[in-house]
């Protein structure tokens, strides 16, 4: 009975463990990174691969969240939408990282979190609402 208690205690905790899932852009063509987050933690490294690279860990998302990626000429948008209808909705909760090619620009929101930006040589631009930068 002791060792069925903890399988199941076990099996609770790696069920609620999210992982982070991949997403990988060819930056030949893309100058800017547009980054909007609810909450959760963003870091960014600049990185010696020509693509961009977006990991992306879903800690808190319900069925009011949606993660949208959106590639135009110039610039990858990222985004994390709420259609929260009141304050009781839970908010989404998203930890993020990407790894860029050193000379690409950044624009950076993120409502609730911690802001990590590591070896970028070009235009780095950020509002944060709560968080250590």
């Amino acid at each position: 009975m002791k060792s069925l208690f903890i399988y199941v205690i076990i099996l609770f905790s790696v069920q609620a463990r999210a992982e982070f899932e991949k997403m990988t852009f060819n930056s030949k063509k893309i100058k800017d990174l547009r980054i909007i987050n609810a909450s959760g933690k963003l870091s960014v490294y600049a990185s010696f691969d020509k693509n961009i690279t977006v990991e992306f860990e879903k800690i808190r998302f319900p069925d009011s969240c949606k993660l949208d990626f959106k590639e135009t000429r110039k610039q990858l948008k990222v985004e994390v939408k709420e259609n929260r209808k009141g304050y009781d909705d839970e908010s989404c909760l998203v930890n993020f990282r990407i790894r860029v090619p050193e000379s690409l620009n950044l624009d950076i929101t993120n409502g609730l979190g911690d802001l990590e930006v590591l070896g970028l040589k070009n235009r780095v631009k950020y509002m944060i609402g709560s968080g250590n930068v």
